[in-house]
């Protein structure tokens, strides 16, 4: 059987071992996907096609949906493997994971929830606020397009798509429509003494989400335990059960609590390994919020991405008579951006203590 994209044979036939070249982007693209970076099929798909490492050595680096659907719906990229058709439950393989179990749930949740969209690379990097700036008169997001003249000059604009709206097909040109956007990115950039006491605030608050890990450990050993002694439970019955209905119910429980069960597992192992720096983690969401607009003016698109999801709560609404409307920025940047009382601001509704749920 052909290795899944991200795995190559180890030679031998037997086991599967990450490609060297083609697990790092598979790993990227499923975490990516988890977290809500990539929204729909067709970003990872310009993901990977766009990829450098992925282009080598093939004619046509292109992809179809069927081959984004299959990388984000199978669990053996999280080291597991099952096959309801022939009765094999949830099974940990011999195989190294790419992700996490946790991370392959979340993508499960997400597919599920969300209906895939065509994805457009090219509109995306002509109109990074297409989608994001929303219509004043109606609330409907703002489209792109091209204009063209009879001389073959194009002209970019942004306009409102719905009809019946005040404003429906009303060209915007997005010369002025993102020059005030940069202009309100502007005036919300916080100052540098904010900038280092969120920084301070942040390594707080990891110091004592590490020192809160060992109760975590404990906490999933016991709930581990908890299930293991219910598998045993719904397996005596089995054992003692005559009726097929009854089976079947009890086989389907049992299924459901090894996918828990694993989960546990896996998350105390992730508890266990070592903790990336606070660097490695936060050093990119500090940049991002405190220099928002710098970014958004030097970066691609994928940092102007992480700009609006990190900046703003909603969607900014955009008057062609009145310009931009006031913007609601996160939690994180509002502290970010206080102009006075920023240690009492700083520090979120729940402490600084970690959160247990």
């Amino acid at each position: 059987m052909k290795a899944p994209f991200g795995y190559r044979s180890d030679g031998k036939g037997k086991v599967m071992v990450p490609h060297e070249t083609f697990a790092p982007i598979a790993k990227a693209a499923l975490e990516g996907y988890a977290s809500g970076h990539f929204q729909t099929h067709g970003e990872v798909r310009t993901f990977i096609e766009d990829h450098p490492d992925f282009k080598v050595g093939r004619k046509k680096p292109r992809v179809g949906n069927n081959f984004v659907k299959n990388l984000l719906s199978r669990s053996i990229y999280a080291g597991y493997f099952d096959y309801a058709p022939w009765g094999v439950p949830v099974t940990k393989g011999k195989h190294q994971p790419l992700i996490s179990l946790e991370t392959h749930k979340k993508i499960q949740d997400r597919l599920n929830q969300r209906v895939t969209a065509p994805f457009r690379k090219d509109i995306a990097l002509d109109f990074p606020l297409r989608g994001f700036i929303l219509c004043a008169d109606c609330g409907s997001p703002l489209t792109s397009y091209w204009a063209t003249n009879r001389k073959k000059v194009r002209y970019p604009y942004y306009e409102c798509h719905k009809k019946g709206c005040a404003s429906h097909r009303k060209a915007i040109p997005r010369e002025k429509l993102e020059i005030e956007f940069e202009e309100c990115l502007d005036q919300l950039q916080p100052s540098a003494d904010i900038v280092v006491a969120a920084r301070a605030m942040l390594k707080d608050m990891w110091d004592a989400r590490r020192a809160h890990l060992a109760e975590r450990r404990k906490s999933l050993t016991v709930d581990a335990r908890k299930i293991e002694a219910e598998i045993e439970s719904f397996l005596d019955r089995i054992v003692e059960t005559t009726n097929p209905s009854i089976v079947s119910a009890y086989e389907k429980r049992v299924t459901h609590l090894q996918r828990q069960l694993a989960i546990l597992e896996e998350q105390k192992a992730n508890l266990d390994e070592k903790q990336p720096p606070f660097e490695d983690l936060f050093e990119h969401t500090i940049e991002i919020l405190s220099t928002p607009c710098d970014i958004w003016r030097k970066r691609d698109i994928r940092w102007k991405r992480l700009v609006l999801k990190s900046v703003f709560a909603e969607r900014l609404p955009y008057s062609r008579s009145e310009g931009l409307r006031t913007a609601k920025t996160t939690f994180a940047f509002k502290a970010l951006s206080a102009p006075k009382g920023a240690d009492e601001i700083l520090v979120p509704p729940h402490g600084l203590e970690p959160r247990t749920y």
